[in-house]
């Protein structure tokens, strides 16, 4: 069952101004394998934010967003890395003169069996909120800035206000899967830039050939998560405050719990290869029923033997890292965003605002 609900007003978490011990925004020139060897093995160190990470098809690298220099312009853009860590091998970004007195921003990015290349792209002037252009786009991994743009949001789905778009998924070569989000600002009473705050809204599929306005998967409002399933048009989500991890069959609507965490906390970011669940449990989230969303600094990575319910959390970096957004690659190795964190008087934890990637080899 889902842990019982808590209020915002009592929140123990706190954003720690904490920074990398070394400021390297990419490998040394020519680097192969992870900054810091183990398992996870630390592949980045940005002193900025790593986010998104997800495998390519073939298990032959990594393809994530990476934050560049604010003191620039603030882009993040599309990095691509070896399976085992180094030097980024590409990066997809707009590099003309002209994009300097703006900030764009590539996220979320999927890419299909047969490369094709799908994410969210933003324009804005720096620092400034909301973007001027926010778009779904549709391109290919050999020419990623060839770009179909599939719509434009804000708009309106079913008559929920959609403004951004996490977790992409191809479910197919024609056919999108991803989280509509909801995306407000907080702006702090003495000026400086805005919190983003980021809830959930629900599943929404998008058919390209047939119709590509998106639509609302039924019983997914509040969704925090959503990956691809364990057979074709199936998918996985979880729902903001509940500790269960969903399995939905497109096709016929029919609706199972993969597994539930239960006591261990509130479940996101489920991943599955074969018979092995990976999911986000617990950690820095409070979840607020009114009005419904969570606020998520991340959790512990739990592993699920799907065959036998066997649940264990992945260890090593589990002491000194929170994540978010895992994602198992086809070997069984899981790549993810890892946040710092350390426990405060009184109970609380303390997690940087920052993130690089770590990877956890296959068992």
């Amino acid at each position: 069952m889902p842990p019982s609900v808590r209020c915002l007003s009592t929140a123990v978490i706190l954003l720690a101004a904490c920074t990398h011990t070394e400021p390297f925004g990419s490998s040394p020139e020519g680097a192969e394998g992870p900054f810091e060897p183990g398992d996870p093995a630390v592949l980045t160190l940005n002193p900025l934010r790593d986010l998104r990470p997800t495998w390519l098809p073939d298990g032959s690298g990594i393809l994530y967003t990476f934050e560049g220099s604010p003191a620039v312009n603030g882009d993040q853009c599309l990095g691509q890395l070896p399976a085992g860590g180094g030097t980024r091998t590409r990066e997809i970004c707009n590099t003309s003169a002209g994009h300097l007195d703006s900030t764009e921003v590539y996220g979320s990015p999927a890419v299909s069996q047969g490369g094709r290349l799908a994410y969210s792209y933003e324009q804005s002037m720096p620092q400034r909120f909301p973007p001027n252009v926010k778009q779904l786009r549709v391109a290919t991994l050999a020419d990623p800035l060839d770009v179909t743009v599939v719509h434009t949001l804000s708009l309106d789905v079913e008559g929920t206000k959609v403004d951004g778009i996490g977790d992409l998924h191809w479910l197919s070569e024609t056919r999108l899967v991803y989280l509509a989000q909801s995306i407000n600002a907080i702006f702090p009473p003495g000026g400086g830039p805005p919190a983003i705050v980021i809830d959930g809204l629900a599943v929404v599929v998008v058919d390209l050939v047939n119709d590509p306005a998106p639509a609302i998967v039924p019983g997914t409002q509040t969704a925090t998560s959503v990956a691809l399933g364990d057979a074709p048009e199936v998918i996985l989500y979880t729902l903001a405050g509940d500790s269960r991890v969903y399995r939905r069959e497109l096709a016929t609507g029919a609706d199972t719990v993969l597994h539930d965490f239960g006591t261990l906390g509130i479940a996101r970011d489920a991943a599955l290869l074969d018979d092995r669940l990976v999911a986000v449990v617990g950690g820095a989230v409070i979840f607020q029923i009114d009005p419904v969303g969570q606020v998520d600094l991340g959790g512990r990575l739990f592993v699920v033997d799907l065959a036998t319910g066997q649940t264990a959390p992945l260890a090593g970096g589990s002491t000194t890292y929170l994540f978010r957004h895992p994602s198992i690659g086809p070997t069984g190795a899981v790549v993810a965003e890892g946040y710092l964190f350390a426990t405060v008087t009184g109970g609380g934890l303390a997690v940087s605002p920052l993130s690089d990637l770590l990877l956890y080899e296959a068992p």
